[in-house]
């Protein structure tokens, strides 16, 4: 006999020797099963039985304790599901697909639900897990569009990848004081879950964990070690998130496009912010803390941000971080000049600038790496009412409006020192052309430390119908900059059309 013909006649001897211990299949009323020895395992469920099903906990004088992978798979008539207790075991894609399929009845004694048990159970609304159950692995419930809430049992410490991916009706998730890890995209595409505890002895969070999720707020836990990319990406209610510490880095795209959040400090340790990281986000302010290196396009398009601090602790800052974030008009470094990237602040307008501080070294005046640098010293901007900053020698223009005072427009200016010393000495008025056809309604700070912002209201009141011009003064101690001037227009009508 040829080594081949060997071979083979080895792997048949194998699956017969294989399928004697696993016991043939035989049939029970609805059920196809096999007999393990010392229990069932249910294997086939013939659709005569109905939508409604009650499995049974003993066939053939043993307890049934698995329901095996597929046995319900793309029934497309069953309803409701009743698992007695001697069920362990809930096998892979044991019910996926039961498209019709509105609640599982589990009682307590199952520890297992495999991969996919209940994925795209489109209608599933309701589930009890019993807190028997040691694992729910890898997509058990993904795609249950209509499941509203779920409580994770006491005994997961892991919730596998998947699981609950694309559960658009999830509204609340219970996680036990014993979870230590969220697998990756566990919620993904969660869009009605807001809120969700994380208990405090979560040490991982996986890649894609709660991406385009509907979280409003979030508190990152003090023992978590691992925050995997993308893990909040896309989430475009996020308004809020805290950290209680033990982070060293901030994965790529993990806060990727949450347009709602606005200001976020990151905690002691962090050192790394990763690619993409806050790219389109609605940041407005940002404390980088710890912080060495900025990845590629870390902030790269977030319109609200227009100055931002390095701390000494900086050293990288790479390629297009900033990149397209058009209202950024002050870099300030506390330290000293890091490795600058390609493009980090373009495209930069003529308004940004770097500003250093009094022991920074490395950098050059008045220009470093293409980028105008001042020395340490207050530094004015003004913000037009939609959040752009003031362009030179443009016109602010107001809505037309009916002359002798009849009606009014108003206008809301942000006077900002982005610079690193108290601006003092602020002050406003108007004055050339039809200057009594514009007043200022509101007093302004006379003073603005780093960072520190005020506002100004300038109301349109025409007395004459055409066109009427004027100027905004706003004067400080801005060494560069002493006068802001804002150029001014309306239209004055007699009869609105």
């Amino acid at each position: 006999m040829s080594p081949s013909s060997i071979r083979a006649s080895s792997r048949i001897a194998c699956l017969f020797l294989a399928a004697s211990i696993a016991g043939s299949a035989a049939t029970s009323e609805d059920f196809e099963y096999i007999d393990k020895g010392n229990s069932i395992t249910i294997t086939h469920y013939f659709r005569r039985g109905g939508a409604n099903v009650v499995i049974p906990s003993i066939i053939a004088g043993k307890p049934v304790t698995e329901i095996g992978a597929a046995t319900f798979r793309y029934n497309d008539l069953l309803q409701t599901v009743s698992i007695p207790a001697t069920v362990t075991v809930i096998g892979a894609q044991a019910f996926e697909n039961c498209i019709r399929l509105q609640s599982v009845s589990l009682s307590s004694g199952v520890t297992a639900i495999e991969t996919g048990a209940f994925a795209r159970c489109y209608e599933l609304g309701a589930i009890n897990l019993p807190s028997s159950i040691t694992r729910i692995a890898t997509a058990a419930f993904e795609y249950c569009q209509k499941l509203r809430s779920v409580a994770i049992p006491g005994g997961l410490t892991t919730l596998e990848a998947n699981v609950f991916l694309n559960c658009s009706g999830l509204e609340t998730v219970a996680l036990p004081a014993g979870l230590t890890a969220l697998g990756s995209n566990v919620f993904f595409s969660c869009g009605s879950l807001k809120t969700v505890a994380l208990p405090a002895g979560l040490t991982t969070i996986g890649e894609g964990a709660f991406e385009q999720s509907g979280l409003t707020s979030v508190t990152l836990p003090g023992k978590l070690t691992s925050l995997g990319n993308r893990a909040f990406s896309g989430c475009k209610d996020l308004e809020n998130v805290q950290f209680e510490g033990g982070l060293d880095a901030i994965g790529s795209y993990t806060f990727h496009a949450c347009s709602r959040l606005k200001s976020l400090d990151l905690p002691k340790g962090v050192e790394r912010i990763g690619d993409f990281a806050f790219a389109y986000s609605g940041l407005k302010t940002i404390g980088l803390e710890d912080v060495r290196e900025i990845g590629v396009r870390a902030f790269s398009d977030c319109q609200g941000l227009t100055r931002v601090v390095f701390p000494k602790s900086v050293r990288i800052i790479n390629d297009s971080a900033f990149e397209r974030s058009y209202q950024l008009s002050a870099g300030v470094f506390e330290g000293n000049a890091p490795n600058l990237g390609k493009k980090v602040f373009a495209p930069a307008g003529p308004e940004f600038k770097i500003i250093v501080s009094d022991t920074s070294k490395g950098f050059t005046v008045p220009r470093w790496n293409g980028y105008g640098v001042s020395l340490p010293g207050a530094e004015i901007t003004v913000q037009n009412p939609d959040g752009s900053l003031v362009p030179a020698y443009q016109y602010f223009k107001f809505a037309t409006m009916l002359v002798n005072r009849r009606s009014a427009d108003t206008a809301v200016f942000t006077i900002r020192n982005v610079g690193n010393r108290k601006l003092n000495d602020l002050s406003a008025s108007i004055s050339g052309g039809s200057s009594g056809d514009f007043t200022i309604k509101s007093p302004i700070k006379k003073s603005l430390a780093p960072g520190q912002a005020t506002k100004i209201q300038v109301t349109f009141t025409p007395e004459n119908a055409g066109k009427r011009r004027s100027a905004l003064f706003i004067r400080s101690s801005d060494g560069d900059e002493p006068a802001v001037r804002i150029l001014l227009s309306g239209l004055g009508v007699a009869v609105l059309k």
